[in-house]
């Protein structure tokens, strides 16, 4: 084949028209033949304008490819109409899924949502980011940085803590209630007469602040009954190690609190490799009940955290905050037990 180079693409309408400039609510007004205040008043759904007069605006706006300056509309209403989310990592599962519910969340308020991911480093500069962009809100999941230096970071706009034990004055606080729910799955595990019942968590969980509430409410189930606290904080290459010991100690019929599904599911593939049926011999159980848990063949009981109620508690929280309200707010959403063939000796009901 031959090959040739082309100064200019000679037959191309937009080679000619030059740069394409942007279409202004001046030239939608023209197009629709009415005022541009008439098309801003469109624009922001004011109820005052004719259904003939919008419907010949809203016609213009499809034909000319006209978009809200979004920058132009934050300066005159103060307000971006977006909330700006930070979540560690989407490696977990549950992370996803409140991610998902919170998008929803912020739909159904006509709401527009940036999503970002940060480890402990980039934190602080993530913030910054949001915060450049104009967001009417932050939701901070899990956040790394010290109580003070989020409310320096925050001062002046409205933020939401999510999946914590804490918040800094002037920063709501949404969470599930950890120790609760780790109580709950705990006590399932030893009723179905597993034992010892043994908890597991990974130094990476360990940076969270629900690791502590998780333990104690692991610790408070097993201690009322009679039985040593058995925690095991391992890295993660260490998962199998530490899981081989249990067996090789145990044998069978012990039951595991894991810190959280992805947790749980590293601890059952060491299980089944060393030939142990799940649920029969020994009871597994996780923290919160991503959809992998509900997967055939895994059928993991969990403890779910209600993420969709967690999403719109916060998203509410934030509007509050814009609205004018000033006291803090934390609210702790209960937990369930969701069980399934993990811990089940017979027939899951």
């Amino acid at each position: 084949p031959s090959f040739r180079m082309l100064d200019k693409l000679e037959d191309s309408p937009d080679s000619q028209e030059g740069p394409r400039m942007r279409i202004t609510q001046t030239d939608v007004a023209r197009m629709a033949g009415v005022s541009r205040q008439t098309v801003s008043l469109v624009v922001n759904d004011d109820p005052r304008v004719a259904p003939s007069s919008r419907q010949a605006v809203l016609k213009a706006i499809e034909k000319s490819g006209y978009r809200v300056n979004a920058t132009a509309r934050s300066l005159a209403t103060a307000s971006s109409g977006v909330i700006g989310m930070l979540l560690p990592n989407l490696n977990n599962p549950f992370y996803a899924v409140l991610a998902q519910q919170t998008r929803e969340a912020c739909d159904a308020e006509r709401l527009g949502l940036f999503i970002a991911t940060s480890d402990s480093a980039r934190e602080k500069s993530a913030i910054e980011r949001f915060l450049d962009f104009g967001v009417d809100g932050l939701l901070l999941v899990s956040p790394r940085h010290k109580a003070h230096e989020l409310a320096a970071l925050t001062r002046g706009t409205p933020a939401v803590i999510l999946t914590a034990s804490s918040a800094p004055a002037g920063i709501d606080l949404v969470r599930a209630d950890d120790e609760g729910g780790s109580a709950l799955v705990t006590g399932d595990l030893m009723d179905e007469g597993y034992a010892p019942v043994i908890h597991i968590c990974t130094d990476i969980d360990m940076e969270s602040e629900t690791a502590s509430l998780r333990q104690a409410g692991y610790a408070s189930v097993v201690t009322s009954r009679g039985q040593d606290v058995l925690t095991r904080v391992v890295s993660d290459q260490d998962i199998v190690t530490t899981v081989k010991d249990i067996i090789a100690r145990y044998g069978s019929g012990f039951g595991i609190v894991a810190h959280n599904d992805m947790t749980a599911f590293r601890v059952i593939s060491v299980l089944l490799q060393a030939g142990l049926t799940i649920g029969q011999d020994v009871g597994v159980a996780g923290f919160d009940n991503t959809y992998l848990a509900r997967f055939p063949g895994t059928e993991l009981t969990s403890v779910d955290q209600e993420a969709e109620q967690l999403s719109k508690l916060a998203v509410r929280l934030v509007l509050e905050r814009r609205e004018g309200r000033t006291d803090d707010v934390e609210i702790a959403v209960p937990t369930k037990l969701v069980k399934r063939a993990s811990t089940s000796r017979g027939e899951v009901t």
